[in-house]
């Protein structure tokens, strides 16, 4: 059962990590209109 839990933690820490990465790249799409991934591909 724990390593259970412990993978349940693990998926939900980097899908979280994903889901902010995938916001940000959202937000620069929706405010300037072009795919410039550029600032977001360099962090």
């Amino acid at each position: 059962m724990d390593i259970f839990l412990n993978i349940c933690k693990v998926t939900l820490e980097e899908g979280f990590m994903y889901a902010i990465m995938a916001l940000g790249v959202y937000i620069t799409y929706s405010i300037l209109d072009f795919p410039d991934l550029s600032v977001d591909g360099t962090m």
